[in-house]
């Protein structure tokens, strides 16, 4: 159950949408809000992590809709060791969206880590090896990313998009006259226990920040 928000929780939540299209108009939003933060930490680039290349394209084209720059990981690193053609600071108020395992290895300040639902994440193999990596990967997350930390998922997608992503049919029901697919987040989250950040309902989240 979603949980009131204290003020120290503001900057690390798990925020659970509604629908995918919820959540990529949410996390677009709540990127802009950092973007325009007037702290000296709110200056570095915010990263968004996502699950798989449906997710990269969905919100790469949203931020460019928004005007807003939008970097890849390939992007960054490269640039770190050709500073002259470009320097750091110029990423600074800026987006880098990317995989979940090459966002970890880049330590960003800011990060957001969106598709959390079974199906999605973990998104390799069943073999053990890779879960554990995969389970690192938000681990690592809730211990080192020092500034904005946002755990992103959502409740429910259409019977064709449960087919299309591969999504675990769980449970279907009517909802105005609609049947729909009731997802449920990573349960990498559900094994931190009390290290996950606090889940909170996106509308009341919303609301917090933006009345």
């Amino acid at each position: 159950m979603a949980q009131l928000l204290d003020f120290e929780e503001v900057l690390r939540q798990h925020v659970s949408w509604k629908t995918p299209a919820d959540e990529l108009a949410g996390v677009v939003r709540l990127v802009k809000r950092q973007l325009k933060g007037n702290s000296q930490m709110a200056m570095d680039a915010v990263y968004v992590a996502v699950p798989n290349k449906v997710w990269l394209a969905r919100f790469t084209r949203a931020f460019a809709d928004e005007r807003i720059t939008c970097f890849s990981p390939k992007q960054v690193m490269e640039n770190m060791t050709r500073a002259d053609e470009m320097p750091l600071e110029d990423f600074n108020g800026s987006i880098c969206v990317g995989s979940y395992g090459t966002i970890a290895k880049m330590r960003p300040v800011h990060l957001f880590c969106t598709g959390l639902v079974e199906g999605f994440f973990p998104v390799g193999s069943e073999a053990p090896a890779a879960l554990e990596a995969e389970a690192k990967v938000l681990a690592d997350a809730v211990s080192d990313t020092p500034g904005t930390l946002i755990f992103s998922s959502f409740k429910r997608v259409s019977p064709e998009e449960a087919a299309t992503w591969r999504l675990p049919a769980l449970r279907q029901r009517r909802e105005h006259g609609r049947d729909v697919v009731v997802t449920t987040h990573s349960h990498f989250i559900d094994a931190m226990y009390d290290d996950a950040p606090t889940l909170v309902s996106g509308e009341q989240y919303l609301m917090h920040l933006f009345g």
